[in-house]
């Protein structure tokens, strides 16, 4: 079952990811960011929202996350 999400849990969501993806020319693509730590599940279900994949820590010095995201060609397929 899909949960239904609102149109402001989407724009967070969006918002989130859109800083995740920042400069990148295909956000299909996998990709690392660095994050805020304390937010770091909100990042999470962004990716996995729109990537299906989610977020694994690289390096966190508890202020700041290095986060990796193996990206949708790789969770979900071209």
């Amino acid at each position: 079952m899909i949960d239904m999400i609102t149109e402001v849990e989407q724009i967070n969501l969006q918002n989130k990811f859109n800083y995740l993806t920042e400069g990148m020319d295909n956000w299909k693509m996998p990709f690392t960011c660095n994050i805020p730590t304390v937010h770091f599940d909100e990042y999470n279900e962004a990716a996995i929202h729109f990537t299906g994949a989610e977020l694994q820590t690289m390096c966190d010095d508890g202020v700041r996350s290095l986060v990796y995201c193996e990206g949708y060609y790789n969770a979900i397929g071209p």
